[in-house]
């Protein structure tokens, strides 16, 4: 082993010394050339190459200071720089040797544990490591560990692993204890280190070489307790000692630490141990020859990332070694005469790396690209989140790929680009042999190498917040495009479908595009830069079994459709951008063609929401194949659980039988959804219910003012108003129930026509509401205005159903706000005889007020609860109107008192009766009927007109 010539010439002034170093040193040389190195087959060079290396390091460090160094200095580094790896050569029985208690007693001043203790408390200690250090240790995750056998012959190749980490953990403190106490070679016999040495002596040079896994300043207490100086305990400069050998140590980074040969013949398991070998190929050249004599520049060239950033943070630790080791040297030895010169030659690191035009020259994104959290506790927050289903990581995926589309298009549009920019989305399962992969392509912004680093590996991160982004899609501080991703968990859902997913993109303002593949348990993704790339983004993930059969049964068969998610191609279903499905050929598509359907929106009324965005509606707007319900969309993803509503309420009108179909376009991602986005948050209510329930309050009015009237006759089209949010009629004996539950019945007159809100009929001043029903088939005509002030008409007869008669005479109320005083019933004779005889059967209450108050050739007429005097003259039903009259009613009302309702209830009907009557004022202002003829209309209400002219 060869001491640099410099050495020497000190030692050899001490003939004691020289022949200890130079025997101990030959007899080491033998042990480690020896050495099989039976723990470590994947680590660099730990040879006499090594030791020589450093050797030769030190020696340039030390430089000018060499004069001030005596031989006992010299004798205490070269051994000390043998010793600091000498741990690593330990073979199968010199490691069980060491592990036995009684060998030796632990140094107190530094360990507490014995070396048994330590590996018992290691191997408790594995048992919890995550499946990442398993990856780094063995080059496999699903490794079972297990204490080793103590037989050499049943070691396995992963026991070897084991064993070295547990060395390399330890191995500075078994360097202090080899010296001190003899190295471990077989079960019986140790080789002395340094034997002629004073003990005092071989505890420094021990100690020195332990200091090389120590903080520096923290071995000044053992060096003070145990020797009473830690400057120069028997002349021996101790502290500058451990600089020396910890930078020249570091320094050995050149490519003779890891030969090419060596590389291209060894297997490694451990991705740390290629990635350490490699690092040594990539360092090409060290030097000082330059301007700056205190700086030495390291030229490397690394071929990934994976090498850069590991070159970069060795030379940073250099670096930080360097300055601490400065600062130490000049707190030690800076008060001291003569010792105040202990110097090293070098105090920064320089390299290649530093310059900008090099970096900027690399074919991959020198940056450090991993996802930023552990990664079981990933894979623990996503599987149970989205409960393993494979559907929600392409929902992610689909709902990224429409976001980027999005943003491009606003980009073009407030660029003025003059491009006919049109978003296209293709999703498809491809095989490859017996491989499945599932792709998703787009054409939109993609992703640039800050938004790759900083985002989208970047848990919890979402690039809304980045100023960029604010600056291109922000306008006063209000966002100006609707964005479903919000909670930056998006991009693990992909993992659902596969373990690696495999990514190529473009940034509509990059020069070039990044393609990379990533996993969960990856310590650093390559991102490797292409020129050949266009705009956009295209994810590709092998599929994995469980998510294959998923994703083909919903494509191929018609599965429940009560399931709590969507088929994972029919979460998206706007029609623009554009989405293509595609399948392999082999695969049936019956799922696909009775789930999969898009609507556009572009008729669909809508409403600004302040702080959430614009709320779209549309009743049937949404031809959901899947779903039972009217849907909620949140941009264009839907949410599969809908939304609630303590409606229809019947004691308010109107009641909001049926709510509509929503698209909600939320720019400001304030939509309060859960965390999986297929319900919404709290009690599941809109949280625009209010201002959704008046915009349709003003489309009904705006459908009623545009009403259709026929103007030969009083037709059903004529006396009844529909629209989905007022309460239909309903159905007794395949019948409509001629009740005055059903909200769209007209009341009609000569002056035109009106919905009985009771608004209206305060308005009018009435206390009567006259309902007709006419015979099958036959249409009255507007010559009853001359008979009759107003009525509320049905064409059809209700004589035809006992229990629709029974009905009418068992009302009690009308419209909510008014109770039933009094009727006088004109009914056909034969019925309204049977009624009062008892041959039909009634209740007794009832029956027991009717009187008939006179009858007619054709007709009966029989009063409830005596009402006023009659009002119509006995010559309308003799006239060819009255004749195709089948029942006639007057109805006498009178206010009764609102009933208590549950505070929600109250607040809902209350606010609900207010707005409409708001709006029927300031349609109206004090009247009621509005003309038949549209022209009429228009002239006589102009502020209705204009005022819901959103919604005609």
């Amino acid at each position: 082993m060869f001491i640099p010539k410099e050495f020497r010439d000190i030692l050899d002034k001490d003939m004691h010394l020289s022949g200890v170093v130079r025997s101990t040193v030959s007899l080491f040389k033998a042990i480690i050339q020896e050495s099989k190195f039976d723990f470590f087959p994947e680590y660099t060079k730990h040879d006499s190459s090594h030791v020589e290396a450093v050797l030769s390091n030190a020696r340039d460090l030390i430089g000018e200071s060499l004069g001030l160094l005596n031989a006992r200095d010299i004798a205490v580094l070269v051994l000390s720089i043998l010793a600091h790896d000498l741990g690593m050569h330990l073979n199968f029985e010199g490691f069980n040797r060491l592990l036995k208690k009684e060998r030796h007693e632990v140094i107190k001043e530094v360990d507490t544990l014995t070396w048994s203790q330590e590996w018992s408390k290691y191997v408790q200690e594995s048992k919890k490591w995550s499946e990442r250090k398993k990856q780094e240790i063995f080059g496999q995750k699903n490794v079972l560990l297990k204490e080793p056998s103590k037989d050499e012959n049943e070691y396995t190749k992963t026991d070897k692993l084991f064993i070295g980490e547990f060395i390399r953990r330890h191995h500075s403190r078994m360097a202090h204890e080899i010296v001190l106490f003899n190295f471990p070679l077989d079960h019986e016999n140790d080789i002395p280190f340094a034997i002629d040495l004073e003990f005092e002596i071989k505890d420094i040079i021990g100690f020195i070489g332990r200091s090389h896994g120590m903080d520096l300043r923290s071995t000044f207490t053992y060096l003070k307790d145990k020797h009473y100086d830690y400057r120069t305990p028997y002349t021996i400069k101790v502290i500058y000692l451990m600089v020396v050998l910890r930078i020249s140590d570091y320094l050995h980074i050149t490519p003779d630490r890891a030969p090419t040969r060596s590389v291209s013949i060894t297997s490694f398991t451990s991705p740390i141990s290629k990635l350490e070998w490699n690092l040594h190929q990539a360092i090409k050249d060290m030097t000082q020859n330059h301007e700056d004599p205190e700086s030495l520049f390291i030229n490397a060239r690394p071929a990934n990332s994976s090498e850069f950033l590991e070159i970069r943070s060795l030379l940073d630790g250099i670096q930080n070694e360097l300055d601490l080791s400065w600062a130490i040297l000049g707190e030690v030895y800076g008060r001291y005469n003569k010792l105040n010169n202990l110097k090293i030659s070098i105090r920064r690191v320089r390299s290649n790396l530093d310059n900008r035009k090099y970096t900027d020259s690399l074919s991959y994104l020198p940056e450090k690209v991993m996802f930023d959290s552990v990664p079981e506790a990933i894979k623990l927050m996503v599987a149970p989140l989205y409960g393993g289903r494979s559907s929600y990581g392409v929902r992610e995926l689909i709902q990224n790929a429409v976001d980027a589309c999005s943003e491009l298009e606003y980009l073009y549009h407030t660029r003025s680009v003059n491009i006919a920019y049109e978003p296209k989305i293709k999703v498809g399962i491809y095989q490859t042999d017996s491989e499945y992969y599932f792709q998703i392509e787009d054409n939109g912004i993609g992703m640039s190498a800050e938004v790759i680093i900083h985002y989208f590996f970047k848990v919890g991160s979402t690039y809304r917040n980045n100023i960029n982004w604010k600056m291109n899609f922000t306008l006063d501080g209000d966002t100006q495009i609707s964005r479903s991703g919000r909670f930056g968990v998006g991009v693990l859902a992909a993992f659902l479908l596969g373990d690696q997913i495999e990514v190529m993109t473009k940034n509509i303002d990059s020069e070039m595009g990044h393609y990379f593949r990533a996993s969960l348990d990856d310590v650093q993704v390559e991102v490797n830069n292409i020129i050949d790339c266009s705009v956009g983004t295209t994810i590709r993930i092998k599929l994995n079994e469980k998510s294959l059969l998923e994703l083909k049964e919903q494509v191929e068969h018609d599965y429940r459709s009560d399931r709590s998610e969507p088929a994972w191609f029919a979460w998206y279903m706007l029609n623009k951008p554009a989405i293509r499905y595609e399948f392999p050929d082999d695969w049936g598509r019956e799922g696909f063609d009775k789930f999969y359907s898009i609507v556009g929106i572009d008729d669909w009324k809508g409403i600004e929401i302040q702080g959430l965005g614009l709320v779209l509606w549309k009743f049937n707007g949404v031809l959901s194949k899947q779903f039972f319900e009217q849907p909620l969309l949140c941009n264009g993803i839907i949410i599969p659980k809908g939304y609630k509503s303590r409606f229809p309420i019947y004691r308010a009108y109107p009641s909001f039988y049926k709510f509509p179909s929503i698209m909600v376009k939320d720019y400001e991602s304030n939509m309060p959804l859960t965390l999986t986005r297929d319900e919404l948050a709290g009690d599941g209510e809109l949280p625009f219910e209010k201002e959704l329930s008046q915009s349709l309050i003003l489309d009904m009015m705006g459908k009623l003012v545009t009403l259709k009237m026929n103007t030969v006759g009083l037709g059903y089209n004529i006396t009844y108003f529909r629209h989905p949010i007022l309460r239909p009629q309903e159905k007794v004996d395949d019948l409509r129930k001629g009740s005055m539950k059903g909200e769209g019945l007209l009341v009609l007159s000569k002056k035109g026509y009106f919905l009985p809100h009771p608004h209206n009929i305060r308005k009018l001043k009435t206390n009567k509401i006259v309902r007709i029903w006419s015979k099958t088939t036959q249409e009255l005509s507007y010559k009853i205005w001359s008979y009759l002030e107003s009525a509320m008409v049905s064409t059809y007869s209700l004589s035809k159903s006992i229990e629709l008669v029974k009905n009418e005479l068992y009302e009690k109320s009308f419209m909510h706000d008014f109770r039933i005083v009094s009727n006088r019933i004109y009914l056909p004779k034969q019925l309204g005889l049977d009624l009062m005889n008892g041959k039909i059967k009634m209740r007794k209450d009832i029956w027991d007020k009717l009187k008939i108050e006179k009858e007619q050739e054709h007709m009966i007429c029989i009063i409830l609860n005596n009402p006023p005097p009659a009002t119509i003259d006995d010559s309308f039903f003799e006239s060819e109107d009255g004749l195709n009259v089948d029942t006639l009613i007057e109805i006498f009302i009178a206010p009764k008192k609102i009933r208590k309702y549950n505070k929600d209830d109250r607040e809902k009907i209350e606010r609900i009766n207010k707005y409409f009557e708001e709006v029927l004022d300031h349609c109206f202002e004090e009247e009621v009927f509005i003309p038949y003829e549209l022209k009429e209309r228009r002239d006589k209400y102009p502020r209705a007109f204009e005022y819901l002219s959103e919604y005609i």
